[in-house]
């Protein structure tokens, strides 16, 4: 898996772009993974935000439509799921012909320092079809630069850094 991941880093990196193809009602045209200024980027530090932006071409309008995004890590697990949905909570929206924009803040800190790919998938939710599909492209990297965890030699566990908040709720004094 890690040649695997590797191999799609030397292929498309923090970037992929597909030709379009007028047969597809809708397709996926590109896909990037930038840093919170915009900028594509393949390392980022793990305590900031990064962006994952999907651009959709729609040949032909199409209804009950919505994207899925998965993270994966080095092994292909997928870590983090999200769909995009309309902003009334519905499950899905009509795309009218053109060219549509999306972008996925992943909040920080959120995953711990490692290797990543993401797989993004349009869709038809009624009747279920699957329009147009990337897998395991844009792989980056998270990094840690400094944090206290890194600094005392703590070594990371696990797939997901999440603050959490710890209070003390009794203590008892000899």
């Amino acid at each position: 898996v890690n040649h695997y991941l590797k191999s799609a880093k030397s292929i498309n990196g923090p970037l992929v772009q597909y030709l379009p193809n007028n047969s597809h009602d809708a397709q996926i045209t590109q896909i990037s993974v930038t840093n919170a200024e915009g900028s594509l980027a393949e390392h980022h530090p793990y305590d900031e935000p990064f962006d994952i932006q999907v651009k959709i071409a729609v040949h032909r309008r199409t209804s009950s439509s919505y994207l899925g995004l998965h993270i994966h890590d080095n092994e292909l697990r997928t870590l983090i799921f999200s769909r995009h949905f309309i902003p009334d909570n519905s499950s899905s929206k009509e795309l009218e012909v053109g060219v549509h924009t999306y972008s996925v803040r992943c909040p920080s800190p959120l995953l711990v320092p490692g290797g990543y790919c993401v797989s993004v998938h349009l869709a038809n939710a009624s009747p279920a079809i699957l329009l147009d599909g990337a897998d395991h492209v844009c792989y980056f990297e998270l990094h840690d630069s400094g944090s206290k965890t890194a600094k005392q030699g703590f070594p990371w566990r696990g797939s997901i850094a999440a603050p959490m908040k710890w209070t003390a709720i009794s203590s008892c004094k000899k």
